[in-house]
């Protein structure tokens, strides 16, 4: 059997009734509790030496086009999900053109790209590079004749479909269920007995 948001769902509703909470509170507090488990298990990672994300969190998005911004004239997308928030945009693993995977694309903070103007390194050595602003990414050096299709892989994306099969072992498809049945369904907070001497 798939593990999916659906599914999960169903494993939390079967622990916590179906009265505790509304579907869509239920999917978002998933959505959320995945991203809090993924985000432990890069800080136990980076405790023993790795920065890298567990493939298995990664989800890509193709076919995005970029458009052109014509109040900042730069072309952007825009961000098709949200991510897990790591330092360093790193939730954000891959951004670059789908037909061409060899050369992705340079990370720029917000507003850094005309600090670098009249500089050698503002080129970057032929890169194409991209910043996150709000919900898009802006690309600040594309030109018109180089818009193509964008690929980007971010960790715990999603898409709108709650029967998306997501690639999660089951110790992190529980840890989910007990984070949000803990969130929907509290233990009772244990009081000694006053009255009872």
């Amino acid at each position: 059997m798939s593990i999916s948001v659906f599914n999960i769902s169903e494993q939390i509703i079967s622990v916590i009734g179906r009265d505790k909470a509304e579907p869509q509170a239920l999917i978002q507090a998933i959505k959320n509790c995945y991203g809090s488990v993924i985000l432990k298990m890069w800080y136990a990672a980076k405790l023993e030496g790795s920065s890298e994300l567990p493939g298995s969190s990664l989800y890509t998005f193709n076919g995005l086009t970029p458009e052109l911004d014509v109040a900042l004239n730069q072309y952007a997308i825009m961000l098709p999900s949200s991510y897990v928030e790591i330092q360093n945009e790193m939730g954000l693993n891959y951004v670059g053109f789908a037909h061409s995977q060899d050369r992705p694309f340079v990370r720029f903070a917000p507003g850094m790209q005309g600090l670098f103007a009249g500089l050698k390194s503002s080129v970057m050595g032929g890169n194409k590079t991209f910043e996150v602003n709000g919900n898009k990414i802006y690309f600040p050096n594309m030109k018109k004749i180089e818009v193509a299709d964008i690929m980007l892989k971010l960790s715990v994306g999603f898409s709108d479909d709650p029967d998306e099969e997501l690639n999660i072992s089951p110790n992190v498809a529980n840890e989910i269920v007990a984070m949000v049945v803990q969130r929907f369904a509290p233990s009772p907070v244990a009081h000694p007995d006053t009255l009872i001497k």
